[in-house]
């Protein structure tokens, strides 16, 4: 067996340790909007990516929209509270 070697090398790099890092913050975005949107918004909304300090939520299912919408406020507070300014919006679906 040879020495371990950095998870950085073996998945490509600065590119790879850059996929990784953003991997992980995106987990932990999407444990956030769990925790701040509650289980059941959460179930019906998905967390696909980071606009800036844009949030980009995905809907499937329509219904969710409007509690979001009506929401939105005090979400977007709660986020920026949670990530420390890393996300200060959100994109939803129109």
């Amino acid at each position: 067996m040879g020495e371990p070697r950095p998870i950085g090398d073996l998945v490509g790099g600065s590119l790879g340790s850059r996929r990784l890092r953003d991997a992980v913050r995106l987990g932990r975005l999407r444990l956030v909007w769990e925790e701040i949107v509650g289980p059941s918004l959460a179930r019906r909304t998905r967390v696909t990516g980071l606009r800036g300090r844009t949030l980009v939520i995905e809907v499937g299912d329509p219904s969710a929209l409007e509690p979001l919408r009506e929401m939105l406020g005090r979400i977007v507070e709660r986020l920026c509270e949670k990530t420390a300014g890393e996300v200060e919006g959100i994109e939803l679906p129109r």
